[in-house]
């Protein structure tokens, strides 16, 4: 059962027309963040801050827009939800990642392979790396829920919602299709992409996502809550870019591993036919 609470009185073309503006002006000012970014050297031109930045764009302007629209701020999902998402929010994302990686080790794909301060700290084995497991996904989840929670706000939070309202046809796949586009010019000209074929990592990535998208999408109708999908968002990048990729290598890793390759591509999209099974379609409801 959906938790969303709908607007009885929102027309569905009112619900479109919003979320069209919702969609223009968040991809307008990141696309031009991202050009700015990429001309400055890359997505650590500014350091942290100016991740969080692009990653707050599209929370900022659903922000704006429920105001100007004199709506409230409870609308982007801003209660705890239920203790069901938030289990899922923290195990899944984790379990595919442990998926990515593991058909990748036995495939001999990629190898435990250290980062180099992990050498030069002499904390380069298995042991350390899995003694460390706890402090990098606890820590690393915390600080990435302050970043994702920007992102949620927006794709979740706002866009989600108003898709439903429109009745648009497969709205969590389409929020991914969306999410996926926010993601590309880091990646086709920027340094976000994970191989040597920017173009490739991109197709791989827009699958990915559009998939992921279903998962994150499913956890805020199930709870009414945005901060189930932050967490999963926060485990996800801390689980695929901090947990695996900086220790695992290989010279097929981009391809099949990461949080662009196939393997990935294959969890998520595993997790989205669960969903979408159990799923009915979502009907407004009044307020």
């Amino acid at each position: 059962k959906s938790h969303v609470r709908f607007r009885k009185e929102r027309e569905p073309t009112t619900a479109r027309v919003r979320a069209l503006i919702f969609i223009g002006f968040t991809l307008s000012l990141s696309f031009a963040f991202e050009a700015l970014l990429i001309s400055k050297g890359g997505l650590g031109a500014f350091g942290q801050p100016g991740v969080m930045v692009l990653m707050w764009l599209p929370g900022l302007v659903a922000i704006v827009l429920t105001l100007v629209w004199r709506g409230s701020l409870k609308e982007l999902g801003l209660s705890w939800g239920t203790r069901r998402a938030w289990v899922a929010a923290l195990l899944v994302p984790a379990a595919c990642g442990a998926f990515t990686y593991g058909m990748a080790l036995a495939t001999g794909l990629v190898h435990f392979s250290p980062p180099e301060q992990a050498l030069e700290e002499g904390r380069a084995s298995l042991g350390h790396w899995a003694t460390g497991l706890p402090m990098q996904l606890g820590l690393g989840t915390l600080i990435g829920s302050m970043f994702a929670l920007g992102e949620e706000l927006g794709w979740r939070g706002y866009l989600v919602p108003r898709l439903l309202e429109a009745r648009a046809h497969q709205a969590l796949l389409l929020s991914g299709l969306i999410w996926g586009l926010w993601h590309l010019p880091m990646i086709l000209w920027g340094d976000y992409a994970t191989s040597s074929q920017p173009a490739l990592s991109a197709i791989q990535f827009m699958a990915t996502v559009t998939l992921a998208a279903v998962f994150f999408g499913w956890l805020r109708l199930q709870s009414g809550s945005v901060l189930p999908p932050m967490l999963g968002h926060a485990v996800h990048n801390v689980v695929y870019q901090r947990v695996f990729d900086k220790w695992f290598d290989g010279p097929q890793e981009s391809f099949f591993a990461g949080e662009q390759g196939l393997f990935s591509m294959l969890a998520y999209g595993f997790v989205a036919w669960m969903v979408m099974r159990q799923m009915k379609p979502a009907a407004p409801e009044a307020a």
